[in-house]
């Protein structure tokens, strides 16, 4: 029997504030999902926007952008996030608020480590990474690296992918940037 496990990180800036998680296994053979969390909330601040969500084997990590315009990580050790939820601090180095912090986490099982991806102020694409040994509070993370290639770009809101290929360490980058007046895959 295969299952899969299912996470869902999503933000209600309606009339109740947070940042919630779900969690559902989903076994193939039987086409059956299993709910054990439909929503447990995560942080009950306002202003929370595109949250992302990796388990790395340890930890639960989400990434989202908070109302200070910054990348905020948080993680449980609980797999269906159920557990105590912890605030790891301020990952992005700087806040402005005509930025787009649109956060991506991704674990790679293979290489032992986990992935932020965001762009910055100027419109940078960044990384961090994260051994999958260490706690994921902000300091324990490696640092920002420019992907963009130090250019000013504009990357929009939610234009922003990343995959991580497990058999040649490579990270993988899209965005679009419309400085030109284009919008244009990079």
């Amino acid at each position: 029997t295969t299952t899969s496990d299912v996470w869902v990180v999503y933000a209600n800036n309606g009339t109740i504030s947070g940042l919630y998680v779900a969690h559902a296994t989903y076994t193939a053979s039987g086409s059956t999902w299993n709910w054990d969390n439909t929503g447990t909330q995560v942080e009950s601040t306002s202003q929370y926007n595109v949250p992302s969500i990796a388990w790395n084997g340890t930890n639960l990590i989400v990434l989202s952008r908070i109302a200070s315009y910054m990348v905020e990580v948080y993680y449980n050790p609980t797999k269906n996030g159920t557990g105590t939820w912890t605030d790891g601090g301020k990952l992005s180095s700087t806040s402005n608020s005509s930025s787009h912090y649109y956060p991506i986490v991704l674990h790679d099982a293979t290489n032992s480590i986990t992935v932020a991806v965001y762009t910055l102020q100027a419109d940078h694409v960044v990384a961090q990474v994260l051994a999958d040994a260490t706690t994921p509070t902000h300091t324990n993370w490696s640092g920002e690296v420019t992907l963009s290639g130090g250019s000013t770009i504009n990357a929009g809101a939610a234009n922003l992918a990343a995959i991580l290929d497990p058999a040649n360490k490579n990270l993988h980058v899209m965005y679009s940037d419309s400085t030109g007046g284009n919008t244009n895959p990079n």
